[in-house]
């Protein structure tokens, strides 16, 4: 019955390449936009779980506000700008892809436009791939680069 369920979610996402995992929880093959879906309620929790996808995952302008059934690792960049994230424990811990612009190169985890007030559950290896603009903790990260003085 799961089995089914997932199906017909994907079908309404438009996720069509993807692989159902014992656990209940799908791979994607590609990338996964749930922004903008054309209705008028907008996401406050993902209907299905995620494990791995294989490109972006972009879940901006919805109202989300944890980080349940979000995929575990991104082979692309993930975006979960305009939403209600007020921290980011959970936060998939491997995102792999950067964007580069001739010799500037942009972060991969766009999470401007929340509330996030900290660092906790990000993987340090994320702090300089991060965009915070509209988040009251951007201000101090803009000062210091230094995830350590954030709770000061």
């Amino acid at each position: 019955m799961k089995r089914i369920r997932t199906w017909l979610i994907c079908r309404k996402l438009g996720i069509k390449k993807y692989t159902y995992n014992k656990d209940g929880s799908i791979d994607v093959h590609t990338s996964v936009y749930l922004n903008n879906l054309g209705t008028s309620k907008k996401l406050e929790k993902l209907p299905i779980k995620f494990n791995i996808i294989d490109g972006s995952f972009s879940c901006q302008n919805n109202n989300l506000s944890s980080f349940d059934n979000f995929p575990k690792t991104i082979n692309g960049q993930l975006d979960i700008s305009n939403n209600n994230f007020v921290s980011l424990k959970g936060c998939p811990q491997v995102v792999r892809q950067n964007l580069t612009f001739g010799n500037y190169t942009r972060a991969h985890i766009n999470c401007s436009g929340n509330n996030i007030l900290s660092f906790e559950g990000l993987n340090s290896e994320l702090f300089n791939r991060i965009t915070l603009s509209n988040n009251p903790i951007n201000n101090i990260w803009n000062l210091f680069r230094d995830s350590t003085l954030i709770d000061l």
